[in-house]
């Protein structure tokens, strides 16, 4: 009987709120961050009704339907992705903690797993499977400077965990019934600053150009769904091997808990009492994101234009971050140093939003133009699992 195969796998995985990016080697994925319990009857429903007719292999990323037993931990079975999203029920992530947060733990590992099977070639597929991975993964700055934080989060994640499928796909057209997961390691790094490795490249620095860039500093404001996280590193300069790195600026770790997603609902609110809308019409601030982007402001259900409404609430968005963020900068005493001050997630994607936060640095007599955003660098959705794969001592 010959010896199973165990797959080695160094895997780079950032979590966030309503996605999980995974990297490994050249392989990019991104998985959505939403769950359904199984034990719901629109999930046994829906598994009934399902037909595998036709698929591919790549529709593997529409069979994650789980049975994952942490070590230490009973089974817990639920649908994942995009396809747990479209049943009644469904949730994304919610747990403002990510270092106690065993959902989280599970999706990741489990879109680790599907990366590296989409990876494979299909003749490899087995019953059951096992693999050992290292993971390079992040926490937000305050969880990271946190005490035990980062070691609780890298806890979860060690140790031998098994997936079952419980998808009639997986089962009986690719045959895999079962994944032996062994995390044998865990490199917890700092999300923000992971992505300012990257931007920052030190090691393309011109010799004659390094000892310029000694003591300045650069800071990331990562705006999310529901938190602004602030991060902000220096330039060191070693005058015996004459080499620069970053080094994290403390003093420029912070965050607030508001983000572009509760702006939506503010402005959902604002035009429900406002009565633009029937009261009895259901308003999303995916409706809001429509109008704006597709209809020139437009709300497609009532004909008003809502486009100033908007401006109101994204530009007091954006200076109330510009405020926090100058008061940080002069408390620390960054005012002259800061050399790149870069607008990342979600709402580095809204002009309004970048606009008024240039225009509020100005006023305060900070250069505006030392402001870019991270789309210019990168994929902006990669950029912290790109950072961690830069970064991890698995790569040494």
């Amino acid at each position: 009987m010959s010896k199973e195969k165990i797959y080695t796998i160094n895997a780079n995985a950032d979590g966030g709120n309503y996605s999980i990016k995974v990297l490994i080697g050249e392989s990019y994925g991104k998985f959505t961050n939403a769950f359904i319990s199984a034990d719901r009857s629109e999930v046994k429903a829906t598994l009934e009704n399902e037909s595998y007719v036709g698929r591919k292999k790549e529709d593997i990323y529409n069979s994650l339907f789980v049975s994952f037993k942490l070590q230490g931990d009973e089974p817990v079975e639920f649908m994942f992705d995009t396809r747990a999203l479209g049943i009644e029920g469904s949730q994304y992530r919610a747990n403002k903690e990510k270092c106690n947060d065993k959902q989280l733990v599970m999706n990741t590992l489990l879109s680790v797993a599907i990366m590296q099977l989409v990876n494979m070639d299909k003749s490899e597929y087995q019953k059951e499977m096992s693999f050992d991975i290292n993971l390079s993964t992040g926490l937000p700055v305050k969880e990271w400077f946190t005490k035990g934080d980062k070691e609780a989060y890298a806890g979860l994640f060690k140790g031998k965990h098994v997936i079952e499928f419980k998808d009639r796909y997986m089962k009986e057209e690719l045959g895999i019934e079962r994944l032996n997961i062994n995390v044998k390691d865990v490199d917890v790094q700092i999300e923000g600053i992971a992505a300012l490795e990257l931007v920052s490249d030190v090691e393309s620095i011109e010799k004659e150009e390094i000892v310029n860039y000694a003591n300045k500093e650069i800071a990331i404001i990562d705006i999310g769904q529901h938190t602004t996280d602030i991060a902000g590193a220096k330039y060191v300069y070693d005058r015996r091997d004459k080499t620069l790195s970053l080094e994290t600026s403390r003093k420029l770790v912070d965050g607030i808990n508001i983000g572009i997603g509760d702006v939506l609902e503010d402005i959902v609110e604002e035009i429900q009492k406002s009565k633009i809308v029937d009261r009895n019409e259901e308003l999303t601030p995916e409706h809001i994101l429509e109008a704006v982007m597709e209809f020139n402001g437009v709300l497609t259900s009532c004909g008003t234009n809502i486009g100033a409404i908007y401006e109101k609430h994204m530009t007091a968005f954006a200076n109330r971050i510009a405020e926090y963020f100058v008061r940080m900068c002069d408390e620390a005493g960054s005012r002259q140093r800061l050399n790149l001050v870069l607008l990342s997630g979600g709402g580095s994607n809204e002009e309004i939003i970048v606009k008024a936060f240039k225009e509020f640095i100005a006023k305060n007599e900070y250069n505006s133009e030392i402001v870019d955003v991270m789309n210019e660098y990168c994929e902006p959705v990669y950029a912290n699992a790109l950072g961690y794969d830069k970064m991890s001592k698995f790569n040494r």
